[in-house]
Formats: C-alpha cells, structure tokens, sequence
C-alpha cells in the first residue's frame, strides 16, 4: 500500500463555497469513515514559518537536559513547556516512548527559553497559523455531521502545538505489533496509539508515521513539503458515537537518525459535552453509551493524560 490509500483535500474549494465546499465535504467525510486521515493542501499554514522553526527546534533540543528540564511544568500535567524523554507512553504500553518535548498554546504561563530567545515566540506564531486552519476544519466537521456550522467553533479552547523530538537510537523496534494490550516492546519512537483531541494536524517531512488499516501498518508520507497530514482523534470519535474513526498510529524511526514533528492538538473547551449525539444513539443506544462514557473533554482528557504518563 501506498499514499494512494490517502484522500487529498485542498482548503481553498472549502472556503470556495459551491460545489467545490460540497466535494471537499463529501471527501472529508470519506476520509473521517474510512482511515480517519487525509492529506490537506492550501491550509494557510505558512511552509517559510515552518522550515524556520526547524533550526530553533534543534537549537532547543540540543541543549543539556537539566537546562531543558527548567522548563518542564508538573503541576500542569505537562500540557505546557518541556516534557523529556521517558515520561509519555502510547495508551496500550508500559514502556515509554523515545521522545522530547515541548508545547504550548493559548495560555500566558508558556516557559520563554532564554537560550534561544526565539523558540517560544516562534512556535506560539505557528500555534495560531494552525488554529485558524483548525477552526476552517471544525466548521467542515460540523456540516459533514449535518450540524450547525458554528457548532463545533463555539466549543473550541485548550488546543496545543508540540514540538517533537524523537531521539536517534541504534536499534529501534520497527513494530510492537506482539504486544497486547497493557504493555509494548520497548524502543518505539512511538509506540501504537491514537490521539485524544477532535484533530491533529500535523506537519512532518521525515517517514516513520504509519497507519494501521485492514490489519496491517501502512506508512504515511506526506507527498510534498506544502501538505500536512490531518487525522480524527478519539474526542471526535467519541462525540460521534465511532462513527468517525480515530485512527491507530505509530513513529518507527530510522536508526541513528534524529526525527522532527510538529502536531496541533486541536482540543475543545474542557467544559464542552462528549455525550455522544443524540443523532448517533438511534440505535444500540445503550451499547454506544457504554463503549463512549464519558461526560465531558476535561473528564475524558484527565483519564487518557494518566493513561500515558502525563499526570
């Protein structure tokens, strides 16, 4: 399998209106029922911001532990500043992830990091270039779940940018495809795992994401430097009752090689219902209700942040 398994979707026929707002629609919607990912193209995200925060990215991550670790913060569940490595794991694993971190979004306690003074303003612009482009993807959600095309805009609060990265190791494990639930081989950028928000968007130009589709992984490459990848997370498909899926994912890296993310966790409101729609419980209420339990985000976001290490 290859990218062909992908839909790609262009951001301007949405704002268009007409029949291309209508396509794109129809083509979302195919995407959130089938793998829960596509490719999006003319997102207003700008690729000159992007590659520019690659060079502070490495700055950061380059620096000695116990000065990054200044900037880690506890007592926020780390959903803010540097999270290091061997803290985070998937949801169905024991061993962590070979991962660093640092985040923010739009919140005034963002750590600023004196050694490279660029770093934080830097990814705060990139935050907000994202949740524009975020906001366009709610209204597209709404409509395809014949919504209100506010309905999700209204809801939307504690969304955040990570910067990511994944630590170059000699051996890593290409799979943790033995596992079972509750515990994972060790080495895995990042082991199998989906994503709690309503949407990630993310942009990276270094293979390794891979997609689990019809009983296998399949590698997801972003095809040029002007697409980012966009995928359903479990707030959504929870809310819609698993009528979009939230797909399982994982990072395989290269050996000895350094690898670079950026994801945008778009979040709604803590306070904001996940009750599943009244419209997705028409049948097997009682079966859906008992798979999807939770009341509200922050409830829900609370038990997965504990379920990989954050808190």
């Amino acid at each position: 399998m290859n990218n062909s398994l992908f839909l790609t979707l262009d951001l301007e026929d949405f704002k268009a209106g007409g029949a291309r707002r209508a396509k794109f629609i129809a083509d979302f919607r195919t995407a959130m029922l089938d793998t829960g990912f596509f490719f999006l193209r003319n997102h207003g995200i700008s690729i000159e911001l992007l590659d520019g925060f690659r060079m502070l990215s490495q700055n950061f991550f380059s620096l000695p532990d116990i000065r990054k670790k200044k900037y880690e913060r506890i007592k926020l569940k780390h959903q803010v500043g540097y999270t290091p490595v061997g803290l985070e794991k998937g949801e169905f694993a024991d061993d962590p992830d070979i991962k660093e971190f640092f985040q923010l979004g739009d919140r005034k306690d963002v750590p600023f990091v004196a050694e490279v003074p660029e770093f934080t303003p830097w990814l705060n612009r990139i935050f907000k270039n994202f949740r524009i482009t975020f906001i366009e993807l709610l209204r597209a959600t709404a409509i395809s779940l014949d919504l209100e095309e506010e309905f999700l805009v209204k809801k939307e609060g504690n969304s955040i940018v990570r910067a990511i990265h994944y630590i170059p190791t000699e051996n890593p494990n290409r799979n943790d495809r033995g596992a079972v639930k509750g515990g994972n081989i060790g080495g895995m950028c990042a082991s199998q795992h989906t994503d709690i928000n309503l949407l990630t968007l993310l942009h990276a130009l270094t293979k390794g994401l891979e997609l689990w589709y019809k009983g296998e992984y399949v590698p997801v490459t972003i095809p040029d430097p002007g697409v980012i990848i966009v995928n359903c997370g479990d707030m959504l498909e929870h809310l819609t009752a698993g009528e979009y899926k939230s797909g399982l994912h994982q990072v395989v890296c290269e050996p000895n090689k350094d690898r670079y993310s950026l994801p945008f966790f778009g979040h709604p409101k803590e306070e904001t219902s996940l009750v599943p729609l009244e419209k997705f419980l028409m049948t097997d209420a009682e079966e859906k209700l008992r798979k999807y339990p939770y009341k509200t985000a922050g409830e829900f976001l609370n038990v997965r942040l504990k379920q990989i290490g954050l808190i």
